[in-house]
């Protein structure tokens, strides 16, 4: 993979058990973060960014291939029932269109299960 295609991994900021927590970063380029938390089958999940319009968020459940949320498709909020307990992951990045000027993104990510 060429090198401006890698994305270096920024943090891997804190675990959290809270049933709602604010994880705030920034990223720049092709920087990612992310943020876990612990989470049982059928709490319910709504999660939303604030900030950058340039930063983006996917929603990876535990031993999942795939998000199960998209945020560069899918926009700034998810809401959704977890399939599985474990710990989920929110993952922050930016289009490569952004990353490749070397932009830097602010954000906000806000978790709140019920």
């Amino acid at each position: 993979m060429p090198p401006r295609l890698k994305r270096k991994l920024q943090n891997q900021l804190r675990h959290t058990n809270k049933p709602s927590s604010v994880f705030p970063g920034k990223i720049t380029g092709y920087q990612t973060a992310e943020h876990l938390f612990s989470v049982r089958k059928g709490d319910r999940l709504r999660i939303s960014k604030t900030g950058s319009p340039n930063a983006y968020f996917n929603v990876w459940a535990p031993k999942d291939d795939e998000a199960v949320f998209n945020g560069s498709a899918q926009g700034d909020k998810f809401d959704g029932i977890a399939t599985q307990s474990g710990k989920y992951k929110v993952q922050v990045y930016m289009m490569r269109a952004q990353a490749r000027r070397n932009t830097t993104a602010h954000y906000a990510v806000n978790v709140i299960k019920n």
